[in-house]
Parts: C-alpha cells; structure tokens; sequence
C-alpha cells in the first residue's frame, strides 16, 4: 500500500475516532462553566452535575435507575445525590421522581446571558427577549422567590419551599398566591419571610382551602360582608346624623 493509502485510512480512523469520540461527549454551555457558582455550584458539585447532564442529553431526561447506574449506587444515595441540584432549582422533579429535565438550569442560564449582554452593550436585543416562568414548574417559585428576596435561596429556604410542594402537596398555585399575599404585607425582606407564607398556608389549610379558587372564593365572601357591614354602618349614622344638604359640609367647617 502506498502512502496515499495509508493516509486515507488513517483519515478514516481519524474520523471514526472523532465520531465516537464526540458521540460520548457532554455539551456543556461555556456560559455554565464559567458560572457556575453563581448556579449554586461549587468545585465538587459541577462535575457530577455534568455527568448527570450527559446522561439527560443521552437520554432525553433524566431517569433514577440511569442515575443510580452511572454512579454505581442505590437508588436512595442517586436520590439524595439529586438534593442539592433539586433545591437549587436547577432540575426539576416530573411525575413524582419518575423522570427529571433542566428546566431550572436553562432558566438560569438564560438570565446570566441577559446579564452578559447588557455588559456588552447589546441590551436592546436581549430585553426584546421575554421569559416568563412556567407554572407548571417547580423551578418556576423557586424563581419567584428569589425574585421577590432579591436574593438567592439559602439550603433551608429551598427546604421549605420542596416540603410545601412534595411533602405537604401544596399546589404551587397556591404558594404563589401566598407569596402575592406576602409581598403586599411587605415582608419578603424581613428576616423570616418563609415563616410570614407559612401562616397563611397554615391557615387555609385549617379551613380546608386546598385549591386557588376555593382561597379566592373566601376572598370574595370576606368582601360581600363587610360591604354589607359598611353599609348597616352607614345607614344606623345616617338615622342619627341629618343630613346638612351638602355631603362635604363636615369637611368644610
């Protein structure tokens, strides 16, 4: 064989080899290398979170029995190697821990390129870009939260939030008008905000309020009666007080 041919077959070997080689590879977003502490990320937690992204861009999401078989582990230790990216709001839990995506990463990512842009002048382009946060995804309060903390979630904070949803099985509709309700009190910079959600989630549970209609139904009744009361009211001061012929005459004297 002469050289040409030797060439070409090492050329074709090259190209298997760049193949399989890129076959097994992780697409990892610069922008979430460079990053990733502001993810929630430390030295140790991004490289098993890049193996755990590989094995959702192998698989198209990410399955418990593919995890616990990556790290040779059990299930229980492949759930509580997930904790910490759950809570960061990084992956998000679908079907109850049947399977899980990256909703939460894409989200963040998305906002740190917001950012990078506006640093390079280009913020026209990217304010043009809306993102609103899906409700039905987890990631999506843990989003809200950090938005009205102005700040992100600490290890408890996510805690709660992940005992409200999947242990207390509160809908996240629910929690969010929670949170409407505790921004309005102004309490979401305080130094216990969680604690402020907690009562009112509290209370609607007492009163077996387990769905937003049925919170926003108690609303309205609430606003019925004391209409009606503000009203009694007016008229008893009306039979007492004659009127002047004039409604602001009192204001005027």
């Amino acid at each position: 064989m002469d050289a040409t041919g030797k060439n070409s077959d090492m050329l074709i070997k090259n190209l298997r080899f760049s193949q399989d080689l890129n076959g097994e590879s992780c697409i990892a977003p610069m922008l979430l290398l460079r990053e990733y502490r502001r993810f929630n990320l430390n030295e140790s937690q991004l490289p098993v979170f890049l193996r755990l992204l590989y094995l959702r861009q192998k698989k198209g999401a990410l399955y418990p029995e593919d995890i616990a078989q990556e790290f040779a582990c059990s299930p229980e230790v492949a759930a509580d190697l997930l904790a910490p990216y759950l809570d960061a709001g990084l992956i998000n839990d679908y079907d109850q821990g049947r399977f899980y995506q990256f909703d939460g990463l894409y989200r963040l990512l998305y906002e740190q390129w917001v950012i990078c842009q506006r640093r390079q002048g280009k913020a026209g382009s990217a304010d043009n870009l809306s993102f609103k946060r899906k409700k039905n995804s987890s990631g999506g309060i843990y989003y809200a939260f950090e938005q009205e903390m102005g700040r992100s979630l600490s290890f408890k904070e996510n805690q709660q939030i992940r005992e409200w949803l999947n242990t207390e099985h509160i809908p996240e509709e629910l929690l969010d008008e929670a949170l409407r309700r505790a921004v309005l009190q102004g309490v979401m910079h305080g130094n216990a905000p969680l604690a402020y959600i907690d009562k009112i989630l509290l209370s609607w549970k007492k009163r077996n309020l387990t769905t937003l209609e049925a919170v926003l139904a108690l609303d309205k009744e609430g606003r019925k009666a004391a209409a009606g009361r503000d009203s009694h009211n007016s008229r008893s001061q009306d039979k007492k007080t004659p009127h002047s012929g004039d409604d602001y005459s009192e204001v005027y004297k």
